[in-house]
């Protein structure tokens, strides 16, 4: 999710849709619902790590994400994230990558140099423009890039769902 409306650049580092910052609770659940998603555990509902360091958005998320049918774990910074993602297997990883200290990019990093989540996918959020260095470091590492602002937040639902159904092996 991103503040810039670019869906071209999102689509260019191998998302499979955009989101723009704020996003509209229905739009989220509506995208996310669009997945298909299956659980990574024998738990009924997905797991999903809601990383940002912004606790209204993080709030915002979570109670758009809950009735939905998902267990959210929330995460107020980059540190927080790597630890938990490495002792919770989430299904998916939703992750603001403008965070002070331990950024969204250092996430992303360590998520993917580590064997036991680097096939978690991770569903970027950012209010940011994206350097052209930005961009080089997250193509192939994440499964999407949102944009805060260009999506409502229920568009977020389908998406998560559409990640991991293609993570695992359904689209």
């Amino acid at each position: 999710m991103s503040v810039v409306d670019n869906p071209e650049l999102g689509l260019a580092l191998g998302a499979m849709d955009y989101l723009v910052k704020p996003i509209e609770a229905d739009d989220l659940i509506q995208r996310l619902n669009r997945f298909n998603l299956r659980r990574s555990s024998s738990d009924n509902a997905l797991r999903v790590l809601v990383v940002d360091d912004d606790d209204a958005y993080r709030t915002l998320l979570t109670k758009t994400l809950e009735p939905a049918g998902f267990t959210v774990v929330p995460a107020s910074g980059g540190r927080e994230a790597i630890e938990l993602a490495k002792s919770m297997k989430p299904d998916l990883v939703l992750l603001d990558l403008m965070m002070p200290e331990v950024t969204g990019f250092d996430v992303v990093e360590a998520l993917h140099a580590d064997e036991s989540t680097r096939d978690t996918p991770i569903m970027v959020i950012t209010a940011a423009n994206l350097s052209d260095a930005d961009k080089r470091l997250l193509n192939g590492r994440v499964s999407k890039i949102l944009s805060r602002g260009s999506v409502a937040t229920t568009d977020v639902v389908g998406m998560l769902k559409k990640v991991v159904a293609h993570r695992n092996g359904m689209t």
